[in-house]
């Protein structure tokens, strides 16, 4: 089986029936060391709200009580497989926001092994600092390669 990524939204700017097809999948597909189709093909992308909810200050605007519904449905796709939650927002719909990037776990149940990572989109600070994009590249190129 695949591995799931969770996003966020969709972008104003990319196609809503196709997950990390922007900017964010090519950033991912980078760091996976895959070209971009072999990258979508890789692994399985689903938005955790299906619409872009527009923006506020820098980030998007977040419906975290929408998001929680949203994943609490979602959680038995989870099941048996390693899925990636992309940034804060969406672990915290999961509950899983208070752990550390790149570390998996099994808090969901049914083995489900669960990752954060920050949010590829560069609005994070964490894209500043080789060392955490170094730590990127060796998740996701490990990640694709399993």
């Amino acid at each position: 089986m695949r591995p799931l990524i969770v996003a966020q939204a969709p972008s104003s700017r990319s196609d809503p029936r196709e997950p990390l097809s922007g900017m964010s999948g090519q950033r991912l597909a980078y760091l996976c060391d895959l070209s971009f189709p072999d990258f979508l093909a890789s692994f399985e992308r689903v938005n955790l709200l299906d619409a872009y909810p527009g923006k506020i200050g820098k980030g998007d605007r977040w419906d975290q009580v929408q998001a929680r519904l949203v994943a609490y449905g979602m959680t038995p796709r989870l099941r048996r497989r390693r899925t990636v939650l992309l940034g804060r927002n969406v672990a915290r719909a999961f509950h899983l926001h208070d752990r550390a990037w790149f570390q998996w776990v099994d808090e969901i149940g049914d083995g489900a092994l669960v990752a954060v990572a920050p949010h590829p989109s560069g609005i994070s600070h964490f894209w500043n600092d080789l060392r955490s994009v170094r730590r990127a590249c060796w998740f996701w190129h490990t990640l694709a390669r399993s």
